[in-house]
């Protein structure tokens, strides 16, 4: 897909999906029994991600499809570039893993979840996000090596620690993104798979069955949409990192220029689905969207009459 297809998707998807951040953002302020439900509390914390993303990290990216170079062509802003989309990056994966075990544990361990939220819940996601970002720091303005970047590639270039240890890769590669998409998929079919296999005792308390219907159909769509991306984008770092000098060749293209740019979408369509999965928002929204259809057409009713009395008098 060419940089100026690509941009102009992410363009016109990044100002619709910032309102629907936003909207998001407002309601969970206005509506605390929602924001305090315990299945939107990983679910706002990457919504909160993502949005993070899409204003710092996104642009310049989209600067340079469209132009083809650096927005600002000096060491200090791509040594920030780097930090940014390394540790952004892994902070979403690292959530998302961590949102599929919550979601398992809030199904059918939630009493346990409930006494012990600050070990399984608060703990865990801090380390999602310092692990990442303490590691680029150190690697990115810690390590005494001198960054040569390119200005005419996208983040320009690699940081010059990945070319002084192979463990740098790997982390990169393996532990960031390849653990926590193998980690997202192997809690999902366990869930999924528990559940299907409970379905007929859990159908018997209705109330617990709704429940974890709801929370199942809330992060069925994000998985999706997730993995759609990051299953094919791991098999390639995978490769990029272990194969051949020519697998390498192969794939490192496919990364750079394709999926670099695709894993955007993620962070662009997240707020939809994340709106699609509160039915409390939904409900809301419709109920507006029918005053608004009923406001309309009694307006056109009112309109109607007074068109004809204006004839009458002007037609005797």
């Amino acid at each position: 897909m060419s940089s100026p297809t690509m941009f102009i998707i992410l363009t016109s998807l990044l100002g619709p999906s910032i309102v629907c951040t936003l909207f998001l953002f407002y309601q969970f302020l206005q509506l605390p029994p929602l924001r305090h439900k315990p299945r939107n509390y990983l679910v706002i914390c990457l919504l909160i991600m993502n949005f993070i993303q899409e204003i710092i990290e996104l642009p310049p990216r989209l600067y340079f499809l469209y132009n083809g170079t650096v927005i600002f062509p000096n060491t200090h802003f791509c040594d920030f570039w780097n930090w940014c989309q390394y540790t952004l990056v892994s902070i979403n994966l690292l959530i998302m893993a961590l949102t599929s075990i919550d979601r398992y544990l809030l199904i059918f361990n939630h009493i346990f979840l409930s006494q012990h939220t600050i070990l399984l819940r608060q703990i865990p996601l801090l380390l999602c996000i310092l692990f990442p970002s303490i590691f680029y720091i150190i690697g990115i303005y810690g390590i005494p090596c001198k960054n040569i970047y390119n200005y005419n590639t996208i983040g320009c270039g690699l940081p010059c620690f990945f070319s002084l240890s192979s463990f740098a890769v790997i982390f990169k590669n393996i532990i960031m993104i390849c653990l926590p998409v193998m980690l997202t998929i192997a809690m999902s079919c366990v869930l999924i798979t528990r559940v299907y296999i409970q379905r007929k005792s859990m159908k018997r308390r209705r109330n617990f069955w709704k429940e974890s219907i709801q929370m199942i159909i809330q992060l069925l769509p994000i998985l999706i949409l997730y993995l759609s991306i990051w299953i094919p984008l791991s098999i390639l770092f995978y490769f990029s990192t272990f194969g051949t000098k020519k697998e390498k060749n192969i794939v490192m293209p496919l990364i750079n220029d394709y999926f670099g740019n695709l894993k955007y979408l993620v962070n662009l369509i997240y707020p939809f689905l994340v709106l699609f999965g509160q039915i409390e928002l939904r409900t809301k929204i419709k109920t507006i969207l029918s005053n608004c259809c009923r406001y309309r057409r009694r307006a056109r009713a009112a309109v109607v009459p007074l068109t004809n009395t204006i004839e009458r008098h002007i037609h005797p």
